[in-house]
């Protein structure tokens, strides 16, 4: 146990430096990082309740692998509460005011996923009425700076929707390197939903289809997919059936919390 948390300390110690070396222009190592191996899932557990919630962790049960993950900075922090935000008010007026009542917001939290081991995404919602089901109905993974490359983030999204997550957003957030003064990042994602085609959007630097006003990149996601019919009717038999996530807001929310984060450095 405590040689686990030295290693922790140590990982987390030499991520700090990394990310001070990134501000500086220097080559950095993305994440996630190996922190120990050969862990039994044990004591991964009782370990796991005690990490910093900036800090996010996957365990893969085969190799006894503990993985670091987690950026402290601005933008990662905030994209995450930013769909918790955007979620909750569409949910409501899509089902009603006691739709909420049903599901369950969650930053932090470990899910397994039978046959690889457990991980922690940034941000997910859980329907009570899959709660036989060990994963979330909506999930959400975010990389900036230094933490993960949009094919990591890709692997992710792809693990969650593989064993049956219904919906999976994931974003990636990545400094301007042509114009060190403009702050205006490239944004990337991804979302996957059950029985419909993937999404790919790219916002921000370098996008050949720049997204410029409200409603031209959106992500449109089935309530059937967040709650089972019995629960939607139950709940407010609503003519409205689909939430709509338009990325314009949260491109400009980015720029912002990109501009802030590199103010304070």
């Amino acid at each position: 146990m405590a040689k686990l948390t030295d290693e922790v300390t140590k990982s987390i110690s030499e991520y700090q430096a990394a990310l001070q070396l990134a501000d500086a222009g220097a080559e950095y190592n993305p994440g996630p990082w190996v922190v120990a191996k050969k862990i039994s899932r044990i004591l991964f557990g009782i370990w796991s309740q005690g990490v910093p919630a900036v800090w996010k962790i996957a365990y893969e049960e085969i190799s006894g692998t503990v993985f670091l993950y987690g950026d402290p900075r601005t933008p990662h922090a905030r994209t995450a509460g930013w769909f918790s935000q955007v979620l909750g008010p569409q949910i409501e007026r899509a089902l009603g005011p006691t739709a909420l009542d049903q599901l369950d917001f969650s930053t932090g939290e470990i899910f397994h996923i039978p046959g690889w081991g457990d991980k922690m995404p940034d941000f997910a919602v859980i329907s009570q009425s899959r709660r036989g089901s060990s994963l979330a109905c909506f999930m959400l993974e975010v990389g900036y700076h230094n933490e993960q490359s949009m094919e990591a983030i890709i692997d992710e999204v792809c693990l969650w929707h593989g064993y049956g997550c219904p919906v999976i957003v994931g974003i990636k957030i990545t400094d301007n390197t042509v114009d060190a003064t403009a702050y205006d990042p490239r944004i990337e994602v991804l979302a996957k939903r059950k029985a419909m085609p993937d999404l790919r959007f790219h916002l921000g630097q370098g996008s050949l289809v720049p997204c410029t006003g409200p409603n031209t990149h959106v992500i449109e996601i089935p309530t059937s997919l967040l709650l089972s019919r019995a629960s939607r009717s139950a709940i407010f038999p609503s003519k409205v059936n689909v939430l709509c996530i338009d990325l314009f807001p949260l491109q400009s929310k980015i720029r912002q919390w990109v501009l802030d984060c590199h103010m304070q450095t």
